[in-house]
């Protein structure tokens, strides 16, 4: 309990002032990967999958939440995963990490590891933990605001307006170009680029300049945007593609998640804007289905993933320490 409230207390601080001490750099399975040596080791290892961040693992949050970690005692690994940082929704993600599992596991003697991830790539995560070649080396996980069925993303980003756009640019930065009338390459280019503004908060954006260059593209990019009959016959139309069936198979951590024996650690904000917190309790459900301990909490201390502390509400407080304990523990 003590080293989670460690933990939350070191979270909840700002990542400006927040010292990073040195770290190792070096190379897991040909990409690039920092290492974290704890003074005062527990024995423990953390393997961090970095969400869709542009940032890749250089990104502060990500930096800070390893230093706190190594702090803890934890052995905590940090792998570049390039199409992630590069906002690609692949299957080869899900590869990636499993290789990274293996070989953490082989560096440390086989021992087994905890793993953190958030959104997208904590469903991948999910899924790579419970593949043949790896289920019995990880034996935790922790996952922020992740989701049950992917089909299920297609559908809350495209039908609903009050959504964080950052989501609706990623997807339709990976699968405008599916549909004939709109496979346009600087249309697929403006969603990345109105992601990048969104993420780096870019002032001015960065599209002002794209659409300048591209001016036939801007009110198709913005009647996408803003007009929801529209959105709903591209869902329509996006969830008839063979190429979105696979992946929706492929990504799919409900149907996988019955092979999985680490403990699962559930966290999701209330009012999440770009993955449904419904998404997380129907993974909740199915670990108690097949037997799996997890614990579950669906708090409005967070929103898609930062700790928004009130201590007008303490009762979720505590909730989230049980959480978060159940997989320090």
């Amino acid at each position: 309990m003590l080293k989670t409230l460690e933990y939350l207390y070191k979270s909840i601080q700002p990542v400006e002032s927040f010292v990073i001490g040195d770290y190792k750099k070096t190379i897991l399975n040909t990409r690039k990967c920092y290492i974290f040596e704890p003074v005062k080791p527990n024995n423990k290892i953390i393997l961090i999958v970095q969400g869709m961040t542009v940032r890749g693992i250089d990104d502060p949050r990500l930096l800070k939440q390893c230093e706190i970690l190594r702090q803890l005692g934890y052995l905590v690994y940090l792998p570049h995963y390039p199409e992630i940082q590069n906002l690609d929704i692949q299957p080869e993600s899900i590869t990636n990490i499993c290789k990274d599992i293996n070989e953490i596991s082989i560096q440390n003697q086989n021992k087994s590891i905890g793993i953190i991830s958030v959104s997208f790539s904590g469903a991948l995560s999910i899924i790579a933990a419970s593949k043949n070649g790896t289920r019995n080396l990880v034996h935790s996980l922790l996952i922020v605001g992740s989701f049950a069925h992917f089909k299920t993303i297609f559908e809350f980003l495209l039908l609903r307006k009050d959504i964080d756009p950052y989501g609706f640019y990623i997807l339709l930065k990976n699968y405008i170009e599916l549909l004939p009338k709109y496979s346009i390459p600087q249309l697929k280019e403006a969603f990345y680029i109105a992601a990048v503004d969104d993420a780096l908060k870019r002032n001015p954006p960065l599209l002002e300049e794209h659409f300048k260059k591209y001016p036939e593209i801007e009110n198709i990019f913005y009647d996408l945007k803003e007009n929801l009959e529209k959105r709903k016959k591209i869902l329509d139309a996006l969830l008839q593609s063979p190429v979105i069936l696979e992946l929706c198979k492929e990504f799919d951590v409900f149907s996988h998640i019955k092979d999985l024996k680490a403990k699962l650690s559930l966290i999701h904000g209330k009012n999440d804007t770009v993955i449904p917190p419904n998404e997380s309790l129907l993974l909740y459900e199915e670990c108690k289905k097949h037997r799996i301990p997890s614990k579950l909490v669906i708090t409005s201390l967070l929103d898609h993933g930062n700790i928004q502390f009130n201590l007008g509400l303490i009762k979720e407080f505590y909730k989230l320490i049980e959480t978060l304990n159940f997989f320090f523990d």
